[in-house]
């Protein structure tokens, strides 16, 4: 253990009413290892834009300021729906809300959701994900810190996942920021390239995560180099870079127009696997997470394929997992 967990209670205990509702203003902190038992990634929005089709019930196609209560909710629960046809007792869900502009101010439908999500899940550490970069550039400490203190006034997440987590300059000072200041708060994020190498401030997280490579491989040297190092938690997900793929006029990836093999593994994946495909996958993952030592992240609302439509897993994937998931 890094720290000392904090013991902090929910206001229902506060006010000695066992029925109340909890209010999550400050969640109890769990380990790291607790944590990453039972994980899902799954993303609701991008910067405001929800990006899950099929589940939207009708709420603006891009980021909107107005409020839509009742239509939040709605999208909430169902993702909700979902992820508990694959686990009823996720010990943390992450990813529903992807912010990469340090600015940025969240929408009354992103909270709406969230708060929904969260409300079925009252067991889970919920985080926000966050981005040491943005439009190219590095994000700085100051930025990211007041970022997170709106954040947390808002939905007080139990959890911050940061991509590009060992990349940039700020790693050190936000982990700081956390570990000093929101001691029930839990941090870590994507780490690319060599252990320990290149932990470039990240050495004191408390969990990190990796990816496969664009060839589906994992770097089996980085995973066993941050648990010798930092002797702290590894996730793994499916790797997430649509970005790269070539899109048509209307932002359609052109090999979904032409019926060709994709560029990115994240549009293979989607558009170029059937269910079964995606279902050996996961299965294959699951099966190797113990001999590889790491935890995975049921991606059942990821990866992406373009940057604002995400994977929806189909019933057929969906009962896998569930059976891995037990």
């Amino acid at each position: 253990m890094k720290r000392a967990l904090l013991v902090a209670t929910l206001s229902a205990c506060v006010t000695g009413d066992p029925g109340a509702t909890p209010s999550f203003d400050v969640e109890p902190l769990i380990s790291p290892d607790k944590l990453a038992e039972k994980v899902t990634i799954a993303r609701m929005f991008v910067q405001g834009t929800p990006v899950l089709d099929d589940l939207n019930p009708g709420l603006p196609a891009t980021r909107s300021l107005v409020a839509h209560d009742a239509l939040a909710t709605e999208y909430g629960k169902r993702v909700a729906e979902r992820l508990e046809k694959v686990s009823t007792d996720f010990t943390y869900i992450s990813g529903l809300i992807r912010i990469n502009d340090p600015s940025y101010e969240l929408t009354p439908d992103e909270k709406t959701a969230f708060r929904a999500v969260r409300a079925e899940f009252p067991g889970a550490k919920l985080d926000i994900t966050l981005s040491m970069h943005s439009q190219g550039s590095n994000n700085d400490a100051p930025a990211l810190i007041a970022l997170m203190k709106r954040l947390d006034a808002d939905l007080s997440p139990g959890v911050w996942f940061y991509d590009f987590f060992n990349e940039g300059t700020a790693a050190h000072d936000v982990i700081e920021f956390v570990h000093t200041h929101q001691q029930h708060k839990l941090i870590g994020g994507n780490y690319s390239n060599s252990a320990p190498a290149d932990a470039n401030g990240t050495e004191k997280a408390d969990f990190f995560a990796v990816v496969d490579n664009k060839d589906f491989v994992l770097d089996q040297q980085r995973i066993n180099g941050l648990h010798n190092s930092f002797h702290a938690p590894v996730l793994m997900h499916f790797g997430n870079n649509p970005q790269d793929e070539p899109l048509d006029a209307s932002g359609t990836p052109k090999c979904v127009v032409d019926h060709t093999q994709c560029v990115e593994t994240a549009c293979q994946f989607i558009y170029n696997w059937d269910a079964t495909r995606q279902a050996n996958y996961v299965t294959m993952r699951v099966n190797d997470h113990a001999k590889d030592n790491y935890h995975y992240m049921y991606n059942v609302f990821f990866p992406a394929c373009p940057l604002t439509k995400y994977y929806e897993a189909p019933p057929s994937v969906v009962a896998v997992m569930h059976d891995l998931i037990k």
